[in-house]
């Protein structure tokens, strides 16, 4: 198998990013400057770990991935010593933002390509749309918002929000999960989907559908399962 290696390093300033709003673009443009733009291959892994900032991912039809990068807050030489580093790492495609500065944040948007595996560590809030495959998401200081609007037998989904809530949006027909739902400070609600299973006092667990998938939640705010 040809052997690949790909490094993205970039530093940003402010003023570079200010002038790349894409006005035309409506709600689904992306903000930031485009760091990468990249064939994923043979590589089916994707993992994204930004140290202080959200990350929106996307799914895309194709097999590129394209990563962009919107840096703001603090000193314009704090935000200069921002990078993003993108890069094959053990059969994952990794994609990093390394932030020093305690005021500046590095808000990523990803594109990837359908059925992926996704990991995801931020100190941030996190949201992925019309995602099919596996994931391991783990916001500090974040909500999470996951989207699946196809959901499939055979799925793994595991969230963690150690100091947010958790919003899972499912297909209102179609496989289903087993749910395993916990939250320290809120509840667990199901909104136009059939639960059956035991939920109370902030923990459920039991099946929506016919528990093809596994999801799996951690959260210190409330954990909201609806249909989409």
């Amino acid at each position: 198998m040809q052997h690949r290696h790909l490094l993205a390093l970039f530093s940003l300033l402010l003023f570079a990013l200010a002038g790349c709003a894409d006005g035309a673009g409506g709600p689904d443009a992306p903000a930031g400057d485009l760091i990468a733009e990249l064939d994923l291959g043979d590589l089916t892994d994707v993992a994204v770990d930004d140290d202080r900032g959200e990350v929106a991912i996307h799914v895309v039809d194709g097999d590129v991935v394209t990563v962009y990068a919107d840096i703001h807050g603090g000193e314009e030489s704090d935000q200069d010593d921002v990078a993003i580093n993108v890069e094959e790492s053990g059969g994952a495609l990794a994609i990093d933002a390394v932030v020093a500065a305690e005021d500046v944040e590095a808000d990523l948007d990803v594109r990837v390509p359908a059925g992926v595996h996704l990991q995801v560590d931020t100190l941030g809030d996190v949201l992925v749309t019309g995602h099919h495959g596996d994931a391991e998401i783990q916001a500090i200081d974040g909500d999470v918002e996951v989207q699946v609007p196809d959901l499939e037998a055979g799925v793994t989904l595991t969230i963690e929000a150690d100091d947010g809530a958790v919003r899972i949006g499912l297909p209102a027909d179609g496989a289903g999960a087993q749910v395993t739902a916990a939250s320290t400070g809120g509840s667990v609600l199901f909104e136009g989907l059939v639960f059956d299973g035991v939920n109370a006092a902030g923990a459920a667990s039991g099946t929506v559908g016919d528990a093809g998938a596994v999801i799996t939640v951690e959260a210190s705010g409330d954990v909201v399962f609806e249909a989409l």
